[in-house]
């Protein structure tokens, strides 16, 4: 079982970093702009993902919005750049905001 776990947070971490990059690099939409991905949790079946988020002066509810109008195509270049065979669903959740001197998710 020890195994599994270890996989499961490599995973996570590399799911993560994959996150940071699809968003920062490939969406578009500047209501995305501000978002800083904290944390990542994976389900023990690697089908769906909790994407912590947090916000520097944003509307969470419009944030959440762009978020989810983008998610089929986050997936689609997640499973490109990641080594499982399904791609989890993805599901952001809001985490709050955070303080102007934390700099954005690079």
């Amino acid at each position: 079982m020890k195994q599994d776990t270890s996989r499961l947070v490599r995973l996570e971490v590399v799911l993560r970093d994959e996150l940071v990059g699809i968003l920062k690099d490939d969406v578009h939409d500047p209501r995305v702009r501000e978002v800083r991905i904290v944390a990542l949790t994976l389900s023990v079946d690697y089908r769906h993902a909790r994407v912590h988020f947090t916000l520097k002066g944003a509307d969470p509810k419009e944030v959440q919005a762009a978020l989810a109008r983008a998610t089929p195509f986050v997936r689609s270049l997640l499973s490109q750049g990641t080594p499982l065979k399904r791609t989890p669903e993805l599901r952001f959740l809001f985490a709050g905001h955070r303080s102007e001197e934390e700099p954005c998710s690079e």
